[in-house]
């Protein structure tokens, strides 16, 4: 086990910090302006991961006071490993994924904009292209659940009485 390594509140969201060995929780101590690693209780992974709530306390007292910006660019500055726990939206909006084009805009017969999310594997430099946009709701309902398979569909959302495969029978 590694203390601390785990997700610390700031005050606009969450970082996750991982201080593998003495050497990054002495940088992570500067970084914050904490003298906890001089402290013998604190002084080595197998006393951090011995007290690890107590210090996961201390370290959020710091954390929670700074913007996961201003945190992270601290602990970067420092050599500190660390990232921000994302939202969906900010984890769309976020650089590497653009950078790595993790988003596409492909024609869909319903929705004017449809993004996808492709498959974040390449094959000689490509990424797989999009066969099919995903079904309507019940679009392929009748192929899925031939009529006499044992499931009805009354309003679209619920299973009749008989259910998939003789389920509930």
């Amino acid at each position: 086990m590694i203390a601390p390594y785990q997700a610390f509140p700031c005050a606009d969201g969450e970082v996750m910090i991982a201080a593998g060995n003495d050497a990054i929780f002495r940088r992570l101590c500067t970084a914050l302006g904490l003298d906890l690693a001089s402290d013998p209780r604190y002084s080595d992974n197998a006393g951090r991961v011995a007290r690890r709530e107590p210090l996961a306390a201390l370290l959020s007292e710091r954390t929670r006071r700074l913007s996961a910006a201003t945190l992270l660019e601290r602990l970067r500055s420092h050599h500190v490993p660390s990232a921000p726990i994302h939202t969906v939206a900010s984890a769309l909006a976020d650089p590497q994924t653009l950078a790595a084009r993790m988003l596409r805009s492909c024609p869909h017969p319903s929705a004017e904009e449809y993004v996808d999310v492709p498959m974040p594997v390449r094959w000689d430099g490509s990424r797989t292209t999009l066969r099919r946009v995903p079904p309507e709701a019940g679009q392929h309902q009748d192929d899925v659940f031939p009529k006499g398979g044992g499931v009805r569909w009354d309003d679209g959302d619920k299973a009749e009485p008989g259910g998939f495969g003789g389920l509930g029978r």
